[in-house]
């Protein structure tokens, strides 16, 4: 018990995503706080609703730039047990995803270092059966929203409301 409180003691002073994935991997068990079950532990040291969950989501970010890339990383390392793999160019993200098993795809409109479509992408994807992960674009476009959606998306959020609790409660969907 005594290590606990100084784990959770310890993330609200010191929240870095590498530690909270640390201290994730560790605490694989469910927790036995004042006789009840606890919940998942989440951001700096908070008990998060929907009860425990010993895995880890994993998360595929595909396309962003080097300054978007790490806000996106960031948003989801703190605010959901997740796992971010980053493919730089929508051409290999394919390749990724048959290898292993994600939770969400984060697609970029256009690709940062590819300049290719993300919504050709996911026509792409959608064409393999075999391949079941929700898609989801990032776009400040409605237009383009729309068409990703009505070609196998699910709904995105655009750059501008990262940061927005409406994005964090989308994203939620996924990996919570």
């Amino acid at each position: 018990m005594n290590n606990l409180l100084f784990v959770i003691c310890f993330l609200v002073v010191h929240p870095t995503p590498s530690f909270r994935r640390a201290v994730t991997r560790l605490t694989t068990s469910v927790i036995q706080v004042g006789g009840y079950p606890s919940e998942r532990l989440g951001r700096a040291g908070v008990f998060r609703a929907g009860g425990y969950n010993d895995k880890m989501k994993e998360v595929l970010i595909v396309g962003h730039c080097d300054l978007d890339h790490p806000q996106i990383t960031s948003l989801i390392e703190n605010n959901f047990s997740a796992n971010v793999t980053r493919v730089k160019l929508l051409t290999k993200t394919e390749t990724y995803l048959r290898k292993h098993n994600y939770d969400l795809a984060i697609i970029n409109r256009i690709g940062a270092f590819d300049q290719e479509s993300g919504i050709e992408l996911i026509k792409e994807i959608k064409k393999d059966r075999g391949l079941k992960v929700p898609l989801m674009l990032v776009t400040n476009y409605k237009d383009q929203m729309d068409l990703a959606v009505k070609n196998g998306a699910v709904s995105g959020y655009g750059k501008d409301k990262l940061n927005d609790k409406e994005t964090i409660n989308l994203l939620g969907k996924y990996l919570s």
